[in-house]
C-alpha cells in the first residue's frame, strides 16, 4: 500500500521482513519479467520467480518501481528503477534521471520496461527504457516525440521489432517507430539509435482514410505528425492502452480511446480497422461502463481491460473473437472521489497462475489466483 514499507512475505526474501522503501504513489502501467539468473531456482529455493515493474503517475516525481516475487507470488524484494524523489525512502533517482506523470509503457522483446511520461500540464513527456533488475541506467528514448505519452506495444513477429505508442490527448496521434534494419539483433540500443546518424529508423503516425463507416475503414501511416494529430482529433481521441496480438494469423493492434469508450482493432496486414464500444453489462455479474484504460493481451484471444473514472472499478476479460466480456473482479466499495477510482497495471506471472494489478487512488497492489489453480490464459476454462 502507498506510503507503507513493502512487506517481504516470501521465505526467499533477499532481506528480512521488509525494506525501507515504501510502496509508490499513484501506481499505474506495469508488466512482468523473467530473468533466469535473477529469478531462476538458484535465488528462489528451487522455484521460478519473476519481477513486476509498475509506474508511478505522481505529478511531481513519477518513476518506476519493481517488485520481485517468488514462485508462489509472494514478495521477496522491492526497489526503485527510475525517477522518484530524493527523499522517498528508496534512494536517489537512478543515474539522477527524474521523471513525472509516469503513466503506462510497455515491455520489449529483450525483457526491459519502457516507461512513458504523460506530463499532463506541459505535453512534454518522454519515454524511458528501464532495466527491471537495475543492471543498466535508465535511458530516454529520443526518437519518440514528446507529449502526453501513454502506452507502448511491440510487434515482434519479424526480425526487426516495430513499436507503437499512444498519447492521452484529443489530438493524440498513435505513433509507429520502425528501427533501422542495421540494428539486428534487437536489444537495448535498438531504441537508442545514434541521433547524428543518417540511419535512425522511421517514425510514422496513424491516419484513418476518408470513406469509412464510422466503425470500420482503412488506414495508412504518415511521416507527418500533424496528419496524425488531425486524424486523431477526427477519429480516435484520448488514447490509453495498446496491445499487439496475432489474431487468426494476422498482425493486430488493439488500442482504446477512453472518453469515446471505444476499442479499435487494426489489422496491420490489410491496413483495415474496426471499432466497437467497450460498454458491457456482463453475464454472471459486473458492469463495465466507465472509461477503458490499460489493456493486456494474453493467450490466444484474451484481452484484459482495466477501468478508469469508476466508482466501482474492475478488471474485465474480453474474448476478442466472440466479443464476449467476463468479470475478473469488481471493487464494490464505492469511491466518493469526483474522479472515481482506477484499476491499473494488469499483468500476469510468467507461469500464468497469478494476475497482478493495482487500485490507483487507494495505492494498493493485489494478486489474484484462480480457485482451481489454472492459468489466466483460460485455454482450458475450468469452472
Amino acid at each position: 500500500k502507498t506510503g507503507e514499507a513493502v512487506p517481504f512475505t516470501s521465505r526467499h526474501a533477499t532481506r528480512p521482513n521488509s525494506g525501507t522503501c515504501p510502496f509508490h504513489t499513484q501506481p499505474d502501467g506495469a508488466a512482468t519479467f523473467y530473468d533466469p539468473v535473477v529469478d531462476g531456482p538458484a535465488n528462489n529455493g528451487g522455484g521460478e520467480g519473476f519481477h513486476y515493474c509498475s509506474n508511478s503517475e505522481d505529478e511531481r516525481h513519477g518513476g518506476a518501481y519493481c517488485l520481485a516475487f517468488d514462485e508462489n507470488c509472494e514478495v521477496r524484494d522491492y526497489a526503485k528503477r527510475l525517477g522518484g524523489s530524493y527523499d522517498d525512502g528508496c534512494g536517489d533517482p537512478p543515474a539522477g534521471v527524474t521523471t513525472i506523470w509516469n503513466c503506462s509503457g510497455g515491455k520489449t522483446p529483450w525483457n526491459t520496461w519502457v516507461s512513458c511520461e504523460e506530463d499532463w500540464d506541459n505535453k512534454k513527456g518522454y519515454c524511458y527504457q528501464v532495466d527491471p533488475y537495475g543492471r543498466r541506467d535508465p535511458q530516454k528514448i529520443e526518437q519518440v516525440p514528446p507529449g502526453r505519452l501513454e502506452a507502448m506495444a511491440t510487434d515482434d513477429s519479424g526480425p526487426v521489432p516495430v513499436f507503437y505508442f499512444t498519447e492521452d490527448d484529443d489530438e493524440g496521434a498513435v505513433r509507429r517507430f520502425t528501427p533501422s534494419v542495421t540494428q539486428i539483433p534487437a536489444g537495448w540500443d535498438t531504441l537508442h539509435p545514434d541521433m547524428d546518424s543518417e540511419d535512425q529508423g522511421r517514425m510514422d503516425y496513424l491516419v484513418f482514410d476518408d470513406g469509412g463507416t464510422g466503425t470500420s475503414g482503412t488506414f495508412h501511416w504518415s511521416p507527418d505528425l500533424e496528419d496524425g494529430r488531425e486524424s486523431a482529433d477526427d477519429h480516435y481521441q484520448w488514447n490509453e492502452g495498446i496491445a499487439f496480438a496475432m489474431i487468426d494469423g494476422h498482425r493486430t493492434i488493439f488500442f482504446v480511446a477512453k472518453r469515446m469508450e471505444t476499442i479499435f482493432q487494426l489489422n496491420l496486414d490489410s491496413n483495415t480497422w474496426e471499432s466497437r464500444s467497450t460498454n458491457a453489462d456482463i453475464a454472471g455479474g459486473g458492469t463495465y461502463r466507465s472509461e477503458p484504460d490499460h489493456i493486456y493481451f494474453y493467450g490466444e484471444k484474451w484481452l484484459y481491460h482495466a477501468e478508469d473514472a469508476s466508482s466501482t472499478p474492475g478488471v474485465y476479460l474480453q474474448d476478442v473473437k466472440a466479443n464476449n466480456y467476463f468479470t475478473i473482479f469488481e471493487d464494490m466499495d464505492p469511491v466518493d472521489s469526483g474522479d472515481g477510482e482506477e484499476t491499473t497495471g494488469i499483468a500476469i506471472s510468467p507461469d500464468g497462475r497469478c494476475l497482478i494489478g493495482c487500485l490507483q487512488e487507494r495505492g494498493e497492489c493485489f494478486v489474484v489466483k484462480r480457485e482451481d489453480g489454472g492459468s489466466f490464459d483460460l485455454a482450458d476454462q475450468r469452472r
